[in-house]
C-alpha cells in the first residue's frame, strides 16, 4: 500500500499492468442523493434518497452493491452511521410539516433487518458508534433530559448516567467495552469529556489545567483523544488522555493557535489546528514524533478525519480555487489526490478501514452528492518473457540458474492488509462555535452596542444540517451568513449586539441547535446595563 500511495504522490494516477487506482460511485436508492459516513472489512454504510424523495440508510458492498436498509415504523426516513462486523447503527428520523425532527436508534444486520433500540422513558434516540456488538448514543430519558446509552442485543439498553452538575450526556464512541464521549450543561455552556467502563462507571477526564470545557470523541485501546481549554488558553487544544498519563495537551501548529483531534487508532492521533480565521491545516501526532502538519493539495485548508493502520484521511483544498478532494496521507507517501467522481468536482474523505477510503462527492458546494469508494489497486505484473540458459556438457554437471529478460523495468508492489485485533472508533464530529464568550461592556438602557461575532465552524467532514438558534432577551442576532446547512471546512458567522431593557448586570447565551453530537453550542454573552 505504501508503495503503491508512494508512487501516485511522485508520477501521478497511477498504472501497473491493466490496475487504475480510481473512485467508485455508490450510486443512489433511485434518488439524487447518495453520502457514505463510514467502512468496515468492506461494508459501506450511508444513507441515499429514495425513487420517492425520502432518504434511506444503505449498506454497500462490492458483490451485493447498494441495499436499502428501510426505516422504522412511522418514520420517513433513515441514515446509517457506523458498521461493525455487519452490524449496523443509526438513526431513523421524521420531519412532518411544521414540527420538529423526531429521531429513534436503530441497529440492522442481514440476518434480523432493522430493529428500533428504543429510548431511556423519552421521546428520541441517537446510535453513532458500534464496536463488538456494542452501540452507544444518547437518548432522552422520561424526566426530558439526554444520556448517554450503551445498547447490547443481550442487554438491551443501558442508561450511563452523567456527570455530577452535568445534567445531560451522551457517548460518542466504544472500543472494547470502554465508551467515551461528553456531559453537558445547556444552561451554561460548560462540558467535560468522560469515560466510563462497566467496572468503573462514568469518570470525569477533567480540562487541561485551569480549564472548564473538555469533549472526547474518540478511543482505541484505552487512549482517548479529543480537545480542551486551560487558563492559559482562550481557544481550545487537541489532548489525549489515558488511565496512566491523564490528560496531555498536544498542543497545536505553528500559527494555528486551535487544535482538535477527532480520531485515534495504534497511538496516532489525527484532527486539525485553525488559525481562527477559518483557516486550518490537518494534523497528525504521536509520543514519539509529537505533531506533524500533513499540508494540504495546493490550497490553503485541510481535515483529518478518520486513520487506520496509519493512513489518514480527510479533505485538502487544491491549488483550483475553493475545490476540496479528499486525500489520502501516510508517513512514506504524503498527501495524495483522491480525485473526485465525474461531474462532481467536489469531495471529501469520511472513513477508512484496511486501505479503502469512502465519502462523498459533490456537484458544486451546496449541490447534489454521491456516495464513493476508492481503493488502491491490486497490482497485476505486465507479463516477461523468461529465457532458460542450458549449461554446456561437462564432466561434473553444473545448474546454471534461470535468467528473466525484463526489456522494460516493471514494477512490482506487495500489499498486505493485516486486520486490526480491535477495531478503530469513528471519530464523532467537530463542531464549534467562538469564542466561547463575549462581554459588551456596559451601555445605557435603550442603546444598542457595537456588534460583536461568533464564528460557526464545521470541522467534522460531515455536512452539518441547522436547526434552530435562540437567544437572551437583552440580546440580538444581527445579521449571519449562515443558512439550514454547512459544509466540511466551512464557517459561518453570526453578528449581535447588546440592547437591554432593564439595569444591571446581564448574563445570558447565544444558543445554535444543529446535527453535531455536540449540540446545542453555546456562546455565553455578558454585558452591563446602566440606568438612563
Amino acid at each position: 500500500m505504501m508503495l503503491l500511495i508512494l508512487l501516485s504522490a511522485l508520477i501521478g494516477p497511477l498504472t501497473l499492468g491493466s490496475a487504475t487506482a480510481q473512485m467508485i460511485d455508490l450510486g443512489t436508492l433511485g434518488g439524487t442523493n447518495s453520502y457514505a459516513w463510514a467502512v468496515s472489512s468492506g461494508q459501506v454504510v450511508g444513507e441515499a434518497d429514495t425513487a420517492s424523495g425520502d432518504s434511506h440508510a444503505f449498506s454497500w458492498t462490492a458483490a451485493g452493491g447498494m441495499v436499502d436498509l428501510g426505516t422504522l415504523p412511522g418514520y420517513t426516513n433513515s441514515s446509517s452511521m457506523a458498521v461493525d462486523n455487519g452490524l449496523v447503527v443509526g438513526e431513523a428520523d421524521t420531519t412532518p410539516p411544521q414540527s420538529t425532527t423526531v429521531f429513534r436508534a436503530f441497529s440492522w444486520t442481514a440476518a434480523g433487518g432493522i430493529v428500533d433500540l428504543g429510548t431511556l422513558g423519552g421521546a428520541q434516540s441517537i446510535a453513532y458508534a458500534v464496536s463488538n456488538g456494542q452501540v452507544v448514543g444518547r437518548a432522552d430519558t422520561a424526566a426530558g433530559n439526554a444520556h448517554a446509552f450503551l445498547w447490547t442485543a443481550a442487554g438491551g439498553m443501558v442508561d450511563l448516567g452523567t456527570l455530577p452538575g452535568f445534567p445531560d450526556s451522551t457517548a460518542a464512541a466504544v472500543s472494547n467495552g470502554q465508551v467515551v464521549g461528553d456531559a453537558t450543561d445547556n444552561e451554561t455552556g460548560y462540558y467535560h469529556a468522560f469515560t466510563w467502563t462497566a467496572a468503573g462507571g462514568m469518570v470525569d477526564l477533567g480540562t487541561l489545567p485551569g480549564g472548564s470545557v473538555s469533549v472526547a470523541y474518540a478511543v482505541s485501546n484505552g487512549q482517548v483523544v479529543g480537545w480542551a481549554n486551560n487558563s492559559g488558553i482562550v481557544y481550545p487544544h487537541a489532548f489525549s488522555w489515558t488511565p496512566a498519563g491523564g490528560m496531555v495537551d498536544l498542543g497545536s501548529l505553528p500559527g494555528y493557535p486551535i487544535s482538535f483531534a477527532l480520531a485515534v487508532s495504534n497511538g496516532q492521533v489525527v484532527g486539525y489546528a485553525d488559525d481562527g480565521y477559518n483557516d486550518n491545516h490537518a494534523f497528525s501526532w504521536t509520543a514519539a514524533g509529537g505533531m506533524l502538519d500533513l499540508g494540504t493539495l495546493g490550497g490553503t485548508n485541510s481535515l483529518a478525519v478518520a486513520v487506520s493502520n496509519g493512513q489518514v484521511v480527510g479533505l485538502a483544498q487544491t491549488g483550483d480555487g475553493d475545490v476540496y478532494h479528499a486525500f489520502s496521507w501516510t508517513a512514506a507517501g504524503g498527501m495524495v489526490d483522491l480525485g473526485s467522481l465525474p461531474g462532481y468536482p467536489y469531495g471529501w474523505a469520511n472513513g477508512v478501514s484496511n486501505g479503502q477510503v469512502v465519502g462523498v462527492a459533490l456537484q458544486n458546494p451546496d449541490g447534489n452528492y454521491h456516495a464513493f469508494s476508492w481503493t488502491a489497486p491490486t497490482v497485476t505484473p505486465t507479463p516477461t518473457a523468461t529465457a532458460t540458459q542450458t549449461p554446456a556438457p561437462t564432466p561434473t554437471p553444473t545448474v546454471t540458474p534461470a535468467v528473466t529478460a525484463s526489456p522494460t523495468p516493471t514494477v512490482i508492489a506487495t500489499q498486505t492488509t493485516t486486520p486490526m485485533p480491535t477495531p478503530t472508533a469513528t471519530a464523532a464530529p467537530s463542531v464549534t462555535l467562538l469564542p466561547s464568550t463575549l462581554n459588551f461592556g456596559t451601555i445605557t438602557v435603550g442603546q444598542t452596542s457595537a456588534h460583536r461575532g461568533v464564528t460557526l465552524s464545521n470541522g467534522s467532514g460531515k455536512k452539518l444540517t441547522l436547526h434552530k438558534t435562540t437567544i437572551g432577551k437583552d440580546f440580538v442576532v444581527v445579521s449571519t451568513t449562515c443558512s439550514s446547512t454547512l459544509n466540511p471546512g466551512h464557517s459561518c458567522n453570526y453578528s449581535i449586539s447588546f440592547e437591554p431593557r432593564k439595569a444591571g448586570n446581564k448574563s445570558e447565551s447565544f444558543k445554535v441547535t444543529d446535527s453535531a453530537i455536540n449540540s446545542p453550542q453555546n456562546v455565553e454573552l455578558k454585558g452591563v446595563a446602566r440606568a438612563r
